[in-house]
């Protein structure tokens, strides 16, 4: 994709920075709306349509979000506020300057406690958190658009997606900044619980793809791999040649066991799939972190 007017949404966050660059590499003009940049215009704001008819984007990339889960579940009026309003504000933006294409970051959120792994995009949601419900949510709104306003879109429903930049709340951060700290690590449960990780690199590639396809609907962007807690540990000790010191906490209820999502129709749809292994992946991220703590 190249000289195309793009506006990101949370452009100046952990994915969307990635892609904003990589955008910009390839030679398309892009626009961050973000409350982190110098602008601060939040998606809520009424202002976004102001913004819309000055820049007249052709693609937009939604990656704009309350991402917190523990917030979902604290306060889910304001969660709504942000992932569901937030995002009815960008659709209509979006509608009324005629943009030709939404890619939607989505979640794995969606499918709550899942029963079948990989998880399918068929899968029936079983308990999602209000997190999750709001990305479902959006969606549905994303198909109203598409099937009736002529806004197409794709949503991604991204797995644990990790790599530099990350915020050292997540968990792939969290070890890697204790580690090299040498502050303890602390695991909820006995450390089983699974994941399937995906590299930042890999999301921002299958983001483009989106964008450039005729493709509409949701697909599954992970790596149909599930890493648990402890295995995932073990390979960061193996890369930073350091010793962990874990400590195992008491599992806090209704924590998530098993996640992996199946990619069979992103491969064949949106000819994606992961070129990044979990060792290559947190290697670059091993190296964006060391620096980071040395600065």
């Amino acid at each position: 994709m190249s000289n195309k007017k793009i506006l990101i949404t949370g452009g100046e966050g952990f994915i969307g920075s990635h892609l904003r660059d990589k955008l910009v590499e390839n030679g398309n003009k892009v626009t961050v709306v973000d409350n982190k940049n110098k602008t601060g215009l939040d998606i809520c704001d009424h202002r976004l349509f102001d913004v819309f008819e000055d820049i007249q984007p052709e693609v937009i990339f939604h990656f704009a979000a309350q991402t917190n889960v523990r917030v979902s579940n604290e306060q889910p009026a304001q969660d709504a506020s942000v992932n569901i309003m937030g995002s009815l504000n960008v659709l209509d933006a979006a509608r009324k300057v005629g943009v030709k294409k939404i890619v939607f970051a989505s979640s794995a959120a969606v499918y709550g406690e899942a029963s079948t792994f990989p998880t399918p995009e068929d899968a029936a949601p079983d308990r999602p958190s209000p997190y999750g419900i709001a990305k479902a949510t959006t969606e549905k709104y994303l198909a109203y658009y598409s099937q009736s306003l002529n806004l197409p879109f794709v949503a991604l429903r991204f797995a644990n997606v990790y790599g530099p930049r990350q915020h050292s709340t997540a968990v792939i951060g969290s070890f890697f900044e204790s580690i090299l700290s040498e502050k303890e690590i602390s695991i909820h449960g006995n450390g089983e619980q699974t994941r399937d990780f995906v590299f930042v690199g890999d999301v921002v590639r299958v983001s483009i793809l989106a964008a450039q396809s005729s493709a509409i609907g949701a697909y599954n962007i992970g790596t149909e791999k599930e890493t648990s807690l402890n295995e995932l540990l073990k390979i960061i000790e193996d890369i930073t040649q350091r010793k962990a010191k874990v400590y195992y906490e008491r599992e806090k209820s209704g924590g998530q066991q098993r996640s992996s999502l199946s990619i069979g129709k992103a491969k064949k749809e949106l000819k994606w799939e992961p070129s990044y292994t979990l060792a290559h992946g947190l290697e670059e991220t091993f190296e964006w972190y060391k620096q980071q703590l040395s600065t």
